[in-house]
């Protein structure tokens, strides 16, 4: 596989492409959405922020992965750390340990098939513009990948709200492999 596709700001986009040029669609890769109720999730060694500084994301998504050795591997193509990355590594130096952060910026984690994560997710990038409509971050260079009469991914952000996933907490989700965590 080559370089993937990447636009800055657009996480969930950036990791569809990344699913469809792998050709996640036979399974074996899981889609982490990562939201809160306070749409604020602190998150280290992402570019978007100063070096060793945090950022406060309204969601994140990257992928994760078997790495054919046993183990699992991230794939955030906004990490410092590069991608993928070894599972363990990659969260110890992207989220606080369960408990550090204020109870608003404790993270919550929707684990999706890639399967499923190509199949269902639709956006038309409205969330991306200011009320006048100008964009708020330039929009990537492919069109919107959008699902007639579909909702859009951001619904699914929403814990009250049905997704094609299962929402964990951090300690749970370092409590066991991701990949077999994903089915419910």
């Amino acid at each position: 596989m080559g370089q993937p596709l990447y636009a800055p700001f657009y996480c969930e986009e950036n990791i569809w492409q990344l699913c469809a040029a792998r050709g996640d669609a036979s399974g074996g890769a899981v889609v982490v959405l990562v939201a809160n109720p306070g749409r604020s999730c602190v998150l280290f060694g992402q570019r978007a922020a100063p070096v060793g500084r945090p950022v406060a994301w309204d969601y994140h998504v990257f992928l994760l992965c078997d790495d054919g050795r046993g183990g699992e591997q991230v794939w955030d193509l906004d990490t410092r750390l590069g991608a993928p990355v070894a599972r363990a590594a990659y969260f110890a130096a992207t989220f606080a340990p369960p408990g550090a952060l204020p109870a608003r910026f404790e993270p919550r984690f929707l684990l999706v098939e890639a399967t499923a994560y190509l199949r269902a997710f639709s956006s038309d990038r409205a969330h991306m513009r200011s009320r006048a409509g100008a964009w708020r971050k330039p929009p990537p260079p492919w069109p919107p990948i959008e699902r007639p009469g579909a909702p859009s991914f951001l619904t699914w952000l929403d814990e009250a709200q049905p997704s094609p996933g299962r929402w964990l907490g951090l300690a749970d989700l370092l409590a066991a492999p991701v990949v077999a965590l994903a089915t419910p």
